[in-house]
């Protein structure tokens, strides 16, 4: 996955550069998926920087539209980069191992679906998509019909 330039990003949304916004930027410009404040405070690169140091960072760049809320865990908010490099899509969360995954980006057509179910006196400016359920590790190969089973049956 291509990455932002932090110092780009930075200036881009009006957020002084300091050596701590710097490093947790970078770290979150270097993950793939979701995270939380908890988890980047584990990553290696991070480990000299206080959880509230984080925990005000991410509030900053949440707040600026650096990153973008997709749900909660046990282990915190869960947030993901907000970038060109990662378009609006879903995600799911397993109720077995709490893990999240990130679902492919929507199409255009199913973008311009999902905003067309909110009805008229209502001004949304984003919307979040969340599975919940069992993934396919914790599912262990079993018979997957089941899966979908809130779908109607056609």
């Amino acid at each position: 996955m291509d990455r932002c330039d932090v110092l780009t990003t930075l200036r881009k949304h009006r957020i002084s550069s300091t050596e701590q916004r710097r490093r947790i930027l970078a770290e979150i410009h270097s993950l793939d998926g979701t995270f939380t404040v908890a988890s980047l405070k584990e990553s290696g690169s991070l480990e000299r920087i206080d959880e509230a140091t984080i925990f005000r960072t991410v509030a900053l760049f949440l707040e600026r539209g650096v990153v973008r809320s997709v749900g909660d865990s046990e282990r915190g908010q869960v947030f993901e980069k907000n970038c060109e490099h990662n378009p609006a899509h879903g995600h799911f969360r397993c109720t077995v191992c709490g893990t999240w995954s990130c679902l492919p980006p929507f199409s255009g057509e199913e973008s311009g679906l999902l905003f067309t179910m909110l009805p008229d006196e209502y001004a949304a400016e984003t919307v979040s998509v969340v599975f919940q359920g069992v993934c396919p590790r914790c599912f262990g190969g079993r018979e997957t019909s089941g899966r979908r089973a809130f779908l109607p049956e056609k």
